[in-house]
């Protein structure tokens, strides 16, 4: 039995000992997480449909209701939800609501309703991240303006390491919302690769390892502080791999420091997505995120200056480390899945197993906006969603 479901099986012991409404709420929500993650999509719904029952003004599960369809054609549900946002006491919650209120229209192709409440949850959303100080919209071009001033140091026609990783290194990258799941979940099916979803440790490598300005004013020290970053950001990551000669670190942000994980080791791989600028951002705005770091998706701007820094920093990679970033188009993945399969498996030195295929068999949790989609297998079309819209983007 796996951690998740031995957490399983105390979360339903509690829900049936607690005669609390409202501590029913909680842990049936969180039993409604777990299901969602393994793609079980009737179990989440039932779950998260208790969760209301006990907990009316539950916003999370509300949301999560409307986000996996459960809200279609259901009148009751939508009454639930517009008192819920009478009586919820702060914006984030209000904004929870607001999300699945637009979710709801979007499956009731009431399409011009679902804007009007996109709109106004992401500003409730928003809002309560900076009030709250979560969330600091210049940290990213602070940090993106002090990474160019160190490579600029770096010669891409001198040597970078020779350190050689035991286990290698896998980022993919890329905005949110770009296939990122996808693609570590076909890479992730083979038998020699482990998948570890998105980690943050490679940023904190990076804010861990001490260093003087003047050590990385060359390129020699550029490359042996890279080494060190590499050697931190390996300790705990290396006890996940599970016995694998691969490991995936999906973390889309890592796109901004993956300058050190090349120049610290020669094994390093970079799996760079590429989708529909339009597409992305659309599927971001419209799309509640949890974490503080995902606040810029709730404002198109800065959704579009988020790309921009991103395009940006990779160009610049691309530069300084020719040849080393694989490049992938998202469209082109799910129209030429397996030719574009091969290609990636090759990228590895490894020879195709048909689980890479059948990815969306796999019985991993996926603990991502994508759990759902990718658990139904390659899905072709999404790119165009954005088109229902265009009387709200084509002002951008």
């Amino acid at each position: 039995m796996g951690d998740d479901d031995k957490a399983l099986e105390y979360l339903i012991k509690s829900y049936n000992l607690t005669d609390v409404k409202k501590t029913k709420g909680y842990i049936a929500q969180d039993i409604g997480v777990i299901y969602n993650h393994k793609g079980d999509k009737e179990e989440a719904l039932k779950f998260y449909n208790k969760s209301v029952k006990n907990d009316p003004h539950n916003s999370s599960s509300l949301r999560m209701i409307a986000l996996l369809g459960g809200s279609k054609g259901k009148v009751e549900l939508l009454k639930i939800a517009e008192e819920a946002f009478d009586n919820v006491k702060n914006k984030y919650e209000r904004g929870e609501v607001l999300y699945c209120l637009a979710d709801s229209a979007k499956a009731n192709k009431e399409y011009d309703l679902a804007i009007d409440f996109y709109k106004a949850g992401a500003k409730h959303i928003l809002e309560s991240r900076i009030e709250g100080k979560h969330y600091h919209p210049r940290r990213k071009s602070q940090i993106a303006k002090f990474l160019l001033e160190i490579f600029n140091n770096y010669n891409p026609e001198l040597p970078c390491s020779n350190l050689q990783d035991d286990i290698t290194k896998t980022f993919i990258v890329g905005m949110p919302r770009s296939g990122t799941t996808l693609t570590e979940s076909i890479i992730g099916a083979h038998s020699k690769v482990e998948p570890l979803g998105e980690l943050g440790f490679l940023m904190g490598a990076v804010n861990r390892v001490d260093f003087k300005q003047s050590e990385v004013s060359k390129h020699d020290g550029i490359v042996e502080f890279s080494e060190r970053i590499m050697k931190s950001y390996s300790k705990p990551v290396d006890k996940k791999a599970n016995g694998k000669e691969f490991v995936i670190d999906k973390l889309p942000a890592n796109a901004h420091v993956i300058g050190f994980a090349l120049a610290g080791s020669e094994n390093t791989k970079v799996i760079n997505l590429d989708r529909d600028p339009v597409a992305v951002a659309w599927s971001l705005f419209s799309r509640f995120f949890p974490a503080s770091q995902m606040a810029f998706s709730y404002d198109i701007d800065m959704i579009l200056n988020d790309y921009k820094m991103y395009m940006l920093m990779m160009n610049y990679w691309h530069q300084k480390f020719p040849g080393r970033i694989f490049d992938l188009n998202y469209e082109k993945m799910t129209f030429e899945q397996e030719e574009t399969t091969i290609k990636l498996i090759e990228y590895y030195g490894l020879e195709l197993e048909e689980n890479c295929l059948n990815f969306q068999n796999s019985e991993r949790l996926v603990k991502t906006a994508s759990s759902q989609q990718v658990k139904q297998g390659m899905y072709q079309g999404s790119s165009k969603e954005w088109k229902k819209y265009g009387s709200f983007l084509d002002q951008y």
